[in-house]
């Protein structure tokens, strides 16, 4: 499967073989640089998508916490590249019945969704003016 990373505009190949994810999480922890923390968010997404379709949701959602510790570790606790993330997680704990948690953060990811997309628009804005 392929997944597109839009923030830096590469694309990433993702063989969905856990065992391959899982020694690629470990390789990640043991290099110290920065790069290698989001490739270890991005490698258990995967983990947290494989587990998902094996029915597995307390694994996903415990997958997709980490991701998301990694990713507000690197990025900041506002940043886009959280919405996806914060989306399946909101859908996994939807699902498994826990629909507060699931609204509570989706409730964040819109919030940041919109903040993300106001920003752009006064960018926007700015460089129309300024022309």
């Amino acid at each position: 499967m392929i997944a597109e990373n839009r923030a830096s505009s590469r694309v990433i190949l993702w063989a969905f073989d856990e065992k391959l994810l899982i020694e690629q999480v470990e390789c990640c922890r043991e290099d110290a640089g920065g790069g290698a923390d989001v490739e270890a968010a991005e490698c258990l997404g995967g983990l947290a998508l494989i587990a998902y379709w094996d029915g597995e949701q307390a694994r996903a959602i415990e997958s997709y916490g980490r991701q998301l510790e990694i990713l507000e570790r690197h990025y900041g606790e506002d940043h886009f590249e959280l919405i996806y993330p914060k989306n399946r997680l909101a859908q996994i704990y939807a699902e498994s019945g826990n629909h507060s948690k699931g609204e509570e953060i989706l409730r964040e990811s819109l919030e940041m969704a919109k903040a993300w997309f106001d920003e752009k628009e006064r960018q926007r804005s700015r460089r129309r003016a300024a022309n």
